[in-house]
């Protein structure tokens, strides 16, 4: 079954990031504007004679445009398939190896993190667990790195049959935190800002009178507790710096950030779903 999982997923990567590339470079295709321009063409048609050169060219156009049009239309529907293979094979097999002996291909964790992300990256970030297609940074303790590649996989498997439309835990991960007001503002500063941030910045960042430097560090140490959050919404990056998590990431793209509108990459959008979220 492993070697199975590391071979259909970087089979799975590697299609689904060309097929995205292709369909990206049709973007200037779009299948109404070629509907569109079908129509005015078959419009002028009806207008010139028919045994005519000119009425065989528009003729001919037609054809190539109808043509064009199932084929940009066959190749997203070759797109979606291929995302949605990648997402089952993910929800029903993922894994990673604490040892490091077998490793995601880079162009599974690509893809992966794309669909889930909304953001192409080249590693997989947990509290206490990078995965990369070169390494796997986790606890030396065995029995700990077990735990903590468990809770990974677990994630990522649920991640995906979210993004299925299937049942998942993402929904109750996600009121879990936005009932607990304090704990919310930290872990929304720090996903909305994306960056590595302290206490101190954190507060900062929050900019309300009441916080300071000690009340961001004891709801940032809060958020890592055992007995709170199984899967970590953010991560210790090194001592007294945090960073969001990939659990993080995913919650608030999937619930923070549809609440805005026209979303796109860009850092307002994640500052406007921070406003919406913290005055509720």
């Amino acid at each position: 079954m492993s070697e199975s999982f590391y071979e259909k997923s970087q089979q799975l990567g590697t299609d689904f990031l060309s097929l995205r590339e292709r369909v990206q470079s049709e973007q200037a295709l779009e299948t109404k504007e070629v509907e569109n321009t079908i129509k005015k063409l078959e419009k002028k048609l009806h207008k010139v004679p028919e045994k005519s050169v000119l009425h065989t060219r528009i003729q001919e156009q037609i054809e190539r445009l109808r043509k064009q049009g199932e084929e940009t239309r066959g190749l997203k529907r070759n797109f979606t398939k291929t995302k949605d293979q990648l997402l089952e094979l993910t929800a029903n097999l993922f894994e990673i190896d604490p040892n490091g002996d077998k490793k995601l291909s880079q162009v599974y964790i690509r893809a992966l993190t794309s669909i889930l992300l909304g953001k192409e990256r080249t590693q997989l970030e947990f509290h206490e667990c990078v995965v990369s297609s070169n390494n796997i940074d986790i606890v030396e303790d065995k029995i700990r790195a077990l735990m903590i590649s468990a809770n990974v996989c677990e994630f990522i498997q649920q991640a995906a049959r979210e993004k299925l439309g299937q049942e998942s835990i993402v929904a109750e991960l996600w009121s879990r935190i936005a009932k607990n007001k304090q704990m919310f503002k930290v872990y929304s500063t720090l996903a909305a800002s994306g960056k590595i941030m302290n206490a101190r910045e954190v507060s900062s960042a929050i900019g309300e009178k009441e916080w300071n430097r000690v009340k961001a560090k004891d709801n940032l140490k809060t958020l890592l507790r055992e007995d709170l959050f199984e899967h970590k919404l953010i991560r210790r990056v090194e001592k007294g710096k945090y960073q969001v998590s990939d659990v993080g990431r995913f919650l608030w793209s999937e619930y923070a950030l549809t609440k805005t509108e026209n979303i796109s990459d860009k850092e307002e959008d994640s500052q406007v779903a921070l406003n919406i979220w913290t005055r509720s």
